[in-house]
């Protein structure tokens, strides 16, 4: 009875209860993207995560799952962000941040980088066909990115899409030569 809600006269379980569900039915990178974006959207709180976890115990797919609670985090704004974040964390390049406020000279903000390592002065931006492939998107983000590009830090800016997770350790690899690259040049 505590996991079910009325919403507009129509019984449903609650946002936890669903996120519990959820984990247990789907892969790992399609369950931490779930997770990202309730954080996200508010439905749940950072400090209810390892609460659902643990009533999932004894569960089918429970203890697979357990360890995915903990990689939840609501800074995330797209699945694509979540699921690049875990591939460059599986690769060994785990972002320091996320959603790294980057400044011009003036103190103004430019931008917000989707994934950053602020200390190595790299960051990466996450760019869905959808929102990122319409006319005007595409001027906005290129005006942004030259922006980012041009501040104090001198940071190297990486793009990734949907596309570029067929080849996941690519994207490690990307990011550690831009590490690497960055590090030895700006440092």
């Amino acid at each position: 009875p505590g996991e079910v809600a009325l919403h507009r006269g129509i019984r449903m379980t609650t946002p936890g209860r669903t996120l519990r569900d959820i984990v247990l039915t789907c892969d790992r990178h399609t369950a931490v993207s779930v997770l990202d974006s309730a954080l996200q959207r508010g439905a749940v709180t950072a400090d209810r995560l390892a609460a659902l976890g643990s009533a999932n115990s004894g569960r089918p797919g429970a203890a697979r799952s357990r360890p995915w609670w903990s990689l939840a985090d609501g800074r995330a704004q797209s699945s694509l962000e979540s699921r690049i974040r875990l591939v460059c964390r599986d690769g060994g390049a785990a972002p320091e941040t996320l959603q790294y406020p980057v400044y011009r000279a003036d103190g103004t903000l430019a931008g917000r980088a989707d994934l950053a390592w602020p200390s190595r002065g790299v960051i990466a931006e996450a760019d869905g066909r959808g929102p990122h492939s319409l006319p005007e998107a595409l001027y906005a983000d290129r005006r942004r990115q030259n922006s980012m590009v041009s501040t104090p830090e001198r940071l190297v800016l990486l793009r990734f899409t949907w596309r570029d997770l067929r080849t996941p350790q690519q994207i490690v690899t990307q990011v550690r030569d831009a590490c690497r690259m960055s590090a030895s040049e700006f440092r």
